[in-house]
């Protein structure tokens, strides 16, 4: 029984790093996203 809880939470944990992940990336590709957008901005005046 404590065996399943313990896998349970490990693969819980596991998704949780992935889903961070995952998100951090995000993150950093709309700010990059933005800074270009910006940059293009100033180049075009």
């Amino acid at each position: 029984m404590r065996n399943l809880i313990l896998s349970k939470l490990k693969s819980s944990l596991f998704s949780i790093s992935l889903l961070s992940k995952a998100f951090r990336i995000m993150i950093l590709k709309s700010i990059s996203e933005i800074f270009d957008l910006l940059i293009l901005k100033e180049k075009l005046k």
